[in-house]
C-alpha cells in the first residue's frame, strides 16, 4: 500500500509539471500572440499611410502635368515659329 502511495504521488508531481510548463507555453503564446497583434496593427497603419502618401504624390504628379501641358506646348509652338521664321530667313537669302 505505501508503494501505491508513493506511485500516485508521483503522477501527481509529474502532471503539476506538465500543468506548470504547458501554463508557461501558453502564457509565452499569449506573448507573442500579442506582439504579432501588435506588429500587425503597426503594418495595417504603415500601409495605410504610405498608400495615402502615394495618392497624395499621384495627385500632385497629376496636378504638375496639368500644369505643364500647356507650357511644353507652349514651348514647342516658339520653338516650331522660331524654326520657321529661320527657315523662312535662308529662303530669302537665295
Amino acid at each position: 500500500m505505501h508503494h501505491r502511495v508513493e506511485e500516485q504521488r508521483e503522477e501527481v508531481h509529474r502532471t503539476q509539471i506538465q500543468a506548470s510548463t504547458l501554463d508557461g507555453q501558453i502564457s509565452m503564446l499569449d506573448r507573442e500572440l500579442r506582439e504579432s497583434e501588435g506588429r500587425i496593427k503597426s503594418l495595417v497603419w504603415e500601409k495605410g499611410n504610405t498608400e495615402q502618401r502615394l495618392s497624395s504624390a499621384l495627385a500632385r504628379a497629376a496636378a504638375l502635368e496639368a500644369e505643364l501641358g500647356p507650357a511644353m506646348l507652349f514651348i514647342r509652338n516658339g520653338y516650331l515659329l522660331r524654326a520657321s521664321a529661320c527657315n523662312d530667313q535662308r529662303l530669302r537669302r537665295y
